[in-house]
């Protein structure tokens, strides 16, 4: 962020501070079943998995 001014000043107006979002995907399965949970920190460079996991268009 600090090399991208422009983003950083973005980030402050849309969210009050520079915090980066952590998206953290669980797959439901049968109780019993462990799998670790996909964690993404950041969201632009995660944007193509994220949106493929959420089924989002």
């Amino acid at each position: 962020m600090t090399q991208v001014p422009d983003k950083e000043e973005e980030m402050i107006e849309r969210t009050g501070s520079r915090i980066v979002p952590t998206f953290v995907i669980k797959d439901k399965r049968l109780p019993g079943f462990i799998k670790r949970p996909e964690i993404f920190i950041g969201f632009e460079v995660n944007k193509d998995k994220i949106v493929k996991l959420l089924n989002v268009q």
